[in-house]
């Protein structure tokens, strides 16, 4: 039987036509894990964002049904150290001040937010002169995906010396948060209306600041491009 070489050509799949498809295909999976990474790496910059505005929930929560002062400190202890506990490294922890010296002490500590790879915990370096401006985002310029702009761990207000920031909030037990800070034996505590501040995350490409009002409101933002903090 003779075979029939034309139909037999037209049916077989050429080299090159098989180089192009796999080019076609490389292309789609190429595109499909830039745009998968992209998304899970904005997912994962929100989720530390509300992380944290859970954490500062939770905190004012636990001083109210405990009527015992509790503290939320961002990426450092009283002492500048980084939060240790359970023998991990946290960007956040919350404490229950039970002795009330203002301290990150053993048998303290409640619950944290881990420290994430490639993810920036903390507020914009524009020093703390500007008189706490950063608390208002809707003044803030963009991080711009610049992690090193990240190099001050919290913006919250010292309870007597104007300017001055540091990286803790205390929620007092009326649930309001107050600026704090460690001095000797006790916290200096201030007054209601002095705990508000903000908290900014990144990822490197996308920013999110949690803001904490001064009578213990939270809002969680992201900035867009062109529309500002949304």
């Amino acid at each position: 039987m003779r075979r029939n070489r034309k139909n037999e050509r037209n049916s077989g799949v050429t080299l090159i036509e098989m180089v192009v498809v796999l080019a076609v295909v490389g292309v789609l999976v190429g595109g499909a894990t830039f745009a998968f990474n992209s998304w899970s790496n904005a997912q994962r910059a929100r989720g530390g964002a509300r992380d944290v505005a859970d954490l500062l929930l939770r905190a004012r929560a636990d001083a109210i049904r405990t009527g015992t002062n509790h503290i939320v400190f961002i990426n450092e202890d009283h002492a500048g150290d980084p939060l240790a506990w359970a023998g991990s490294t946290w960007a956040a922890l919350e404490i229950a001040d039970l002795d009330g010296d203002g301290r990150v002490d053993v048998g303290e500590p409640i619950d944290g937010v881990p420290l994430m790879a490639n993810l920036a915990f903390g507020r914009s370096d524009t020093g703390a002169g500007t008189n706490l401006a950063d608390e208002d985002p809707f003044n803030e310029t963009p991080l711009e995906g610049t992690l090193t702009e990240l190099n001050s761990p919290g913006n919250f207000r010292h309870p007597t010396v104007a300017n001055e920031i540091n990286p803790w909030v205390l929620f007092a037990a009326d649930g309001t948060p107050r600026a704090m800070e460690p001095n000797g034996g006790g916290a200096n505590v201030g007054t209601v209306g002095t705990g508000d501040g903000a908290i900014y995350v990144s990822d490197g490409e996308r920013d999110y600041v949690v803001i904490l009002a001064p009578l213990g409101g939270i809002r969680v933002l992201s900035w867009r491009s062109g529309d500002g903090w949304r």
